[in-house]
């Protein structure tokens, strides 16, 4: 702001009113978007409808922030893309990618692997050109990677979903008998070079639309089968690393009716969503797992969604998303998004608006908190967004508050160390790092205490912290002293106050 042709009164002598000294400042707007709005500034700005011609079925996300999607388009954001394509982080088709004529028919499945390439899955029957029924996989700049040729591939059926082990080994499912000429009923690992993997001998009697690798290797599966391996498994099992039955997980939840989606939580517990009942008849479409399969009864999402959830994230601070047909939420109007706290109940701080105007198909969530969502929608709380948009999660919507827990700390040079507490407000989700050093004071430095800088991390949670100053007890007969205590190097949306204590 400036501050010019200052006048006067009417009556004033020349002269007589003039500026003062400060005559320029800076105004700050503080982008804090609520959580479960849309982010506008992920699109491309040229376009008016931005995203995608037709669905998107699945999305996987780069650790650079990028995101690759697929689906039954031809067109992303005014360009040829047929069925798979990339944004980068700010929602714009990235260049870099270029997957020549694309997939021939519908993608259902993107797993991005340790490597950053990327697998596909899905009803296509050729790839750039280039034979590849059901299956493949792509360098990072979107050519299809032919180090991996799974042969025949699926050559009776599509894949559903695909998942990439640490190995880089690929699992698939969907509705399939035949795999690389084999039989796979399914459900099917190939290796790193695209042959079936005959040691994995998974049996499902019913399509599979869901696949999850926890981090001990072992292998979620859901779908819409009854028996897995001639076992009696309804809709959701665990596989050891060989496809066979994990007998430690257990068929109590009840479940009856497909699962479509599922997400491991860090304590192990698994959420899974679908057009199910469980708990007989207990919990609809949603429903969370401990770690043997038994039905977390902590879990308490009243009603539930109103229609199928198609997809589940977890929040990196413990919440749930959730994507689907569905209407509302235990009685609260959600079209086909929404957030839960870990208890289940309906997060209301997280406030969509109107939702999304056709369902939802598949999510992705971001480590700062956003969600990534792909679907058959065409507009997003009155905004157009088709197919693909990202909604704000906390990133933006709290500033962290973070000062010293009082004014000054006291402490006698026989009680040993000061301790001084920094205690954290606001959003509590995030993770960040914070410098805290002492800096002046009438004590001396090495004479009375030891002085220091350090870097404090706060976890996701985490409410406080304390550091240790060293005290040295000397023998002289000293009045009181006193250590300056500062913190400083604030990351973005970290707001310090109070930043300096003694």
């Amino acid at each position: 702001m400036r501050l010019h042709n200052v006048r006067g009164p009417a009556n004033a002598l020349p002269g007589a009113t003039r500026p003062g000294a400060i005559t320029n400042a800076t105004v700050t707007i503080i982008d804090n978007e609520m959580p479960g709005n849309v982010d506008y500034e992920f699109r491309d700005p040229s376009q008016a409808n931005p995203g995608a011609d037709g669905p998107v079925y699945a999305l996987g996300l780069q650790p650079d922030g990028m995101v690759v999607f697929g689906g039954d388009f031809t067109n992303v954001n005014g360009l040829l893309f047929n069925r798979i394509s990339r944004l980068q982080s700010i929602g714009v088709v990235d260049p870099a990618f270029n997957p020549g004529f694309g997939a021939d028919g519908t993608v259902y499945g993107v797993a991005v692997a340790p490597d950053d390439r990327i697998v596909l899955g899905g009803a296509f029957t050729r790839y750039n050109n280039t034979n590849r029924l059901g299956v493949a996989r792509l360098n990072a700049n979107g050519g299809l990677d032919l180090s991996f040729d799974p042969g025949p591939g699926v050559s009776n059926g599509l894949v559903r979903v695909v998942a990439v082990q640490a190995d880089r080994r690929v699992l698939i499912g969907g509705e399939f008998g035949l795999v690389g000429g084999l039989v796979r009923s399914n459900v099917g690992r190939l290796h790193t070079n695209g042959a079936v993997d005959t040691t994995f001998n998974a049996v499902a009697n019913g399509a599979v639309f869901a696949l999850a690798v926890q981090p001990d290797q072992r292998i979620l599966v859901g779908g819409a089968f009854t028996r897995m391996n001639g076992a009696g498994y309804v809709s959701l099992c665990r596989l050891t690393t060989n496809g066979a039955i994990d007998t430690s997980f257990t068929a109590a939840a009840g479940l009856s009716g497909p699962v479509y989606g599922i997400a491991v939580q860090p304590d192990g517990r698994i959420v899974v969503g679908g057009a199910f009942t469980a708990g007989n008849g207990a919990l609809l479409n949603l429903a969370r797992l401990n770690t043997d399969g038994t039905l977390d009864t902590t879990f308490q999402p009243g009603a539930g969604p109103l229609g199928a959830v198609n997809a589940v994230g977890v929040h990196p601070g413990g919440r749930i998303y959730i994507g689907g047909s569905f209407t509302h939420f235990n009685g609260t109007p959600r079209n086909g998004f929404a957030r839960l706290l870990p208890t289940g109940a309906l997060d209301t701080i997280f406030n969509p608006g109107s939702g999304a105007n056709a369902p939802v198909r598949a999510l992705a969530v971001q480590p700062d908190t956003a969600l990534l969502m792909g679907g058959d929608f065409t507009v997003v709380n009155e905004l157009p967004r088709h197919r693909i948009a990202r909604i704000h999660g906390d990133e933006k919507s709290n500033l962290i508050g973070l000062g010293f827990a009082a004014p000054s700390f006291s402490v006698t040079e026989s009680a040993g160390p000061a301790r001084v507490t920094i205690l954290r407000s606001g959003n509590t989700n995030a993770a960040f790092q914070i410098t805290f050093a002492t800096r002046g004071g009438t004590a001396s430095n090495g004479v009375d205490y030891q002085g220091f800088t350090n870097v404090v991390s706060f976890a996701p949670g985490q409410l406080s912290a304390e550091v240790t100053i060293p005290i040295f007890d000397d023998s002289l007969v000293e009045g009181n002293e006193i250590v300056g205590l500062v913190l400083e190097n604030a990351p973005r949306l970290v707001e310090l106050d109070p930043a300096t204590a003694t």
